[in-house]
């Protein structure tokens, strides 16, 4: 049984959930995410909660250098290039596409925490929209655990998988394991 201390910690290191808002007015000073990367061939899409700044400034997922996505993907598929368009083109050649959860945020720093509020994107809208795409997987509890709460007939309709945040922030990261366990199941 764990001891008082312990649950203190636990709900002391909890992610708060940012206040979801319904319109870009009701967001001071709105930060506008990326686009979707997807085409025809996607059949999995990774969801994150929001990019960084370092993503927001160069317009490339994951630009952070101690982000450990490209590094744990390129692993898994045998990406060697180190040129972004070339990453995310071999990325869509395998099937994958990226987007995160939140079109806008009001947001102070870079990371998820610093997130104050935040407006969905039109995740259910794009999921009709693009037909072609069956599975979900999650970068990280944050984006997975919001949007499940806040919409969950995506979970209904998909193969969702939450996968462990390749952020930098995170200490538990498990080298990618359950990303190369997902993605050797998935892409052929």
């Amino acid at each position: 049984m764990a001891d008082k201390r312990d649950v203190f910690m636990q709900a002391k290191t909890r992610r708060k959930k940012p206040t979801i808002v319904k319109s870009i007015r009701e967001i001071n000073d709105p930060v506008k995410g990326l686009d979707p990367l997807v085409n025809i061939e996607t059949s999995i899409l990774i969801l994150g909660t929001f990019p960084g700044q370092d993503s927001l400034t160069k317009s490339e997922y994951y630009a952070d250098s101690s982000n450990r996505f490209w590094p744990t993907i390129s692993d898994i598929l045998g990406i060697y290039e180190t040129d972004y368009n070339i990453k995310a083109q071999c990325l869509l050649d395998s099937g994958i596409g990226m987007w995160d959860i939140f079109a806008y945020v009001q947001r102070k720093g870079s990371s998820d925490r610093g997130i104050e509020k935040g407006l969905y994107c039109d995740i259910i809208g794009f999921l009709i929209q693009h037909r072609h795409i069956k599975h979900i997987a999650f970068n990280g509890k944050n984006a997975h655990d919001w949007l499940q709460q806040d919409m969950p007939d995506v979970f209904k309709e998909y193969s969702c998988k939450r996968l462990q945040s390749t952020s930098g922030n995170n200490g538990h990261f498990n080298h990618g394991e359950d990303w190369k366990n997902y993605f050797e199941q998935k892409v052929q």
